[in-house]
């Protein structure tokens, strides 16, 4: 007999996770052998690992909406929900960015651009409007993709407070930013992530993106997840993911689509997404408990890894031979060194420093005890 859908953590969830990290490591692996005989090959071959990144936008929309599922709706909850997710990522994110950012540019870190810099960055603000989509990241390069994430974390929590009918506040609000707004600056809509509207503001030309249209496709995935009925053969649900795994597989090899966009990397993400959601709700999934280990690692594995190749690249450089990054044997020691960190910020930085952070900043709430209908029917009684 099926198994009824469960309530509790969501393991095919954290082996896209996995998959999704380690494709964006293969990506950036590729600037290795910049310059080597194998450049051409290895641009071909990693390259498409960015769509890891379309994944965890997919991912972000589609936990959202399961983890609120029972939400109530308050102001209180609205707050509890933003506090805590702006600590787990800003934790990890400050202390390894700050790191990263002050060696970098340890001769002029107290100029004025610097301190700007970092403190919007911070404040997951987009620091550079001259660059279209990454706007500059932010202390270290992949923190581009935490501004969006932060962003969309803001609007669904707002979302929560209209309860039943948060999705399509959702979608009207996305529906305004990324669709409405472009037309009516421009005149038209794309979904390619480096077109711009007219504006000097970079928050705003990071809000009307298309890139935001993939939360927007999770979430909805999500909504699907719990509220259609499942299909009961395992047979036929099994076969959908690896029909979808193999549409993937192609195009990786092909190299077809490369782009961050919904209707690009976005399109075989929303497929992959789909088919596990559907293929899990029949019964779950099985994990190999390496996807397990990664997926909830994979946050600190996507901030470390590239300070760590950084580092490699500059070390290998200043002595003279930066062929020495063109062995596999070696990158993939470097590779591994980047797993042991990250298993290290996970520990220190999403567990211990991220619970002391979150607990600052719920602590005057957990003191209050929540308004009952009792408790106003006491007051009437008193007044």
């Amino acid at each position: 007999m099926l198994k009824p859908l469960e309530s509790g953590k969501l393991d095919f969830i954290q082996a896209l996770r996995a998959v999704a990290v380690v494709m964006v490591v293969l990506c950036h692996a590729r600037f290795f052998f910049r310059g080597s005989p194998y450049e051409e090959f290895t641009e071909w071959l990693l390259a498409p690992g960015g769509a890891g990144v379309d994944i965890f936008f997919l991912i972000s929309g589609f936990v959202m909406v399961y983890s609120t599922r029972n939400s109530p709706g308050t102001l209180r909850y609205t707050y509890e929900f933003i506090a805590k997710r702006f600590a787990k990522i800003w934790t990890p994110y400050a202390v390894i960015g700050l790191t990263f950012f002050t060696i970098k540019n340890s001769e002029s870190i107290f100029t004025t651009n610097s301190l700007i810099w970092v403190t919007k960055s911070l404040a997951f603000i987009p620091p550079d409007i001259s660059q279209p989509f990454y706007y500059g990241g932010g202390l270290i390069p992949v923190a581009w993709s935490l501004n969006y994430e932060f962003y969309f974390y803001l609007i669904f929590g707002t979302s929560l407070l209209f309860k039943s009918w948060r999705l399509p506040f959702l979608i009207a609000w996305i529906a305004a930013t990324t669709y409405l707004a472009p037309v009516m600056n421009r005149g038209f809509f794309s979904v390619l992530p480096m077109s711009q509207i007219e504006t000097s503001s970079t928050y705003v030309q990071m809000i009307t993106n298309p890139i935001i249209l993939e939360f927007l496709a999770g979430m909805i995935i999500g909504r699907l997840y719990l509220n259609l009925p499942r299909i009961e053969s395992v047979i036929y649900t099994r076969a959908f993911v690896g029909i979808s795994i193999g549409v993937c597989g192609v195009a990786w090899i092909t190299n077809y689509r490369n782009l961050n966009s919904i209707t690009y990397y976005g399109a075989f993400a929303s497929l992959l997404l789909i088919s596990m959601s559907i293929a899990d709700k029949c019964r779950k999934i099985k994990v190999p408990k390496i996807l397990l280990w990664i997926g909830t690692r994979s946050y600190s594995l996507y901030l470390v890894h590239l300070p760590v190749n950084k580092l490699a690249i500059y070390l290998a450089t200043a002595i003279g031979m930066p062929e020495l990054l063109w062995n596999p044997v070696i990158v993939a020691v470097i590779l591994m060194i980047s797993f042991i960190l990250a298993n290290c910020s996970y520990h220190l930085l999403e567990i211990s420093a991220h619970d002391k952070l979150r607990d600052l900043l719920l602590s005057g709430f957990r003191d209050q005890k929540p308004v009952t209908i009792t408790d106003h029917a006491k007051r009437g009684m008193r007044s």
